[in-house]
């Protein structure tokens, strides 16, 4: 049987496997948490036409997700937080059986910041290289 996501034993951590995370490493070196700025209110108010599928509310880039199964919402979370551990930058989320929310903001800025633009960026590329969300 072939799993829609790498197997667990098969994700490693990312100093186990920096060949793969090489170039969120250098994001992460090029931008990193104590330089991350805020987004300006011109840039958050088009935020939902740049980043498809994300909204914007309470001042948080906001998405929901539903997968075919638990094992695929699980899988693309563990494929994230790859990302997001590589980045220095951790998503608010939760997940429910086949449904994963996730909220982007940036606590100790009080906003939206270049983080949280490049970490919806990097899901959305997760999503389209994986197996797409299952539609309502």
């Amino acid at each position: 049987m072939s799993w829609p996501w790498p197997r667990l034993q098969d994700l490693k951590t990312p100093s186990a496997e920096p060949e793969r995370l090489a170039g969120f490493a250098g994001m992460a070196a090029s931008c990193p948490r104590a330089m991350a700025t805020l987004l300006s209110a011109e840039s958050v108010a088009e935020l939902p036409q740049t980043l498809p599928g994300w909204q914007v509310q309470a001042g948080r880039l906001h998405r929901e997700l539903q997968f075919a199964d638990f094992v695929a919402a699980f899988g693309f979370m563990a494929q994230v937080a790859l990302v997001a551990e590589a980045l220095g930058h951790h998503p608010d989320w939760s997940n429910s059986w086949n449904r994963v929310v996730i909220d982007l903001t940036s606590h100790d800025l009080g906003g939206l910041c270049d983080l949280d633009l490049e970490l919806a960026q990097r899901i959305n590329q997760i999503l389209q290289a994986g197996p797409s969300p299952a539609r309502p």
